[in-house]
C-alpha cells in the first residue's frame, strides 16, 4: 500500500509532538533562485506554508497523485521572492545536465539506464525539452519573463514522463481514454539540471548559471523509497546541502527529511 508523506507525517506528529499543536501539511516544494554577488544558487520553497529554506539542491517531484493524468505534473515549481537579486529584466529557465537515470528501488539507490526507453519531458507552453537513458535536449528552456520589480516570480512548467512510444498516455484505459498498452515502467527517475539566468533577449555571455540541482521523480514507489532516493542524490552529489523539512523535523519523518512536490490542480 502506498503511503502518502501527508499521512506519514501526520502519524508522527500524533504520536511524538502533538502536545505542540502543530499540523503537518503535504510539503509542495518550489525551486527558490537569488541571486547573490553574481552567483545565482537554488533554494527551497514550501508554498503551504510559505517556509524558505536556503541551499537545496535535491527536489522530489510525484507522478500519479492526479488521477486523470498520472504521467503529467505541473512541477517543478519555481518561486522566486522579493528581494532574491533578480530584476524585472531577467529571463529564468531550466537546462539539463545529463541523460535520464532510472532506480527500481531495490537494493541499494543506484541510478541506471531506464529500462524501456522511458523519457522525460518538460515543457512552459509551445517550448520543450527531452531526456531521455541515451540523450539530452541541452538548450536552455526559458519560463519565467515576468519578474516583478522587487526581484519575485512565481512559474510552474510541467514534467511528462514517456513510455517507449514517446507519450505519456497510460498503457489501460481510463479518463485519458483507451489507453495505448505502453507506459513508463514504475520506479525512480532522475535527472540533472541548473537554472539559467539573461539579462538580454538571447543566450549570449551574460548568462549566469546556477550549481547543478537533481530532481527526483517518484513514478508509482512508496514515498520510504523516495525519501531514500532524495538521500542517496544529495549525498552523492551535493553532500551538506540542506533538504526539507529541515533538521528540527527529521525525527517526525524518520527519513532524514526531504523535499516533495505535489501537482497542483
Amino acid at each position: 500500500m502506498r503511503m502518502k508523506l501527508s499521512v506519514a507525517v501526520a502519524t508522527c506528529v500524533a504520536c511524538g509532538v502533538a502536545a505542540s499543536g502543530a499540523k503537518a501539511e503535504e510539503a509542495h516544494g518550489d525551486i527558490s533562485p537569488t541571486l547573490e554577488s553574481g552567483v545565482l544558487k537554488t533554494n527551497g520553497f514550501i508554498d503551504e506554508s510559505s517556509t524558505f529554506v536556503p541551499n537545496v539542491r535535491v527536489f522530489g517531484y510525484e507522478f500519479g497523485e492526479v488521477p486523470e493524468d498520472p504521467f503529467g505534473i505541473a512541477d517543478p515549481g519555481f518561486n522566486a521572492l522579493g528581494g532574491s537579486g533578480l530584476t524585472a529584466s531577467h529571463r529564468v529557465g531550466i537546462q539539463f545536465q545529463s541523460n535520464l537515470g532510472y532506480w527500481d528501488g531495490t537494493g541499494l539507490v543506484a541510478f541506471t539506464t531506464p529500462p524501456a526507453s522511458e523519457s522525460l519531458n518538460v515543457e512552459a507552453g509551445l517550448a520543450s525539452r527531452n531526456a531521455s537513458g541515451g540523450a539530452h535536449d541541452t538548450a536552455v528552456l526559458f519560463f519565467g519573463s515576468a519578474v516583478s520589480s522587487v526581484g519575485g516570480f512565481h512559474a510552474h512548467i510541467d514534467s511528462l514522463l514517456r513510455g517507449s512510444d514517446g507519450n505519456s498516455t497510460p498503457a489501460a484505459s481510463g479518463a485519458w481514454g483507451a489507453g495505448d498498452s505502453i507506459e513508463a515502467t514504475t520506479g525512480m527517475y532522475l535527472i540533472e539540471a541548473r537554472l539559467a539566468l539573461d539579462a538580454d533577449t538571447t543566450v549570449d555571455g551574460s548568462t549566469v548559471y546556477s550549481p547543478s540541482f537533481w530532481l527526483v521523480y517518484n513514478n508509482g514507489l512508496d514515498e520510504e523509497l523516495h525519501g531514500e532516493a532524495v538521500l542517496a542524490v544529495r549525498d552523492a552529489n551535493a553532500p551538506g546541502t540542506n533538504i526539507i523539512p529541515e533538521p528540527a523535523a527529521l525525527g517526525l519523518l524518520g527519513l532524514g527529511g526531504m523535499l516533495l512536490g505535489r501537482r497542483r490542480r
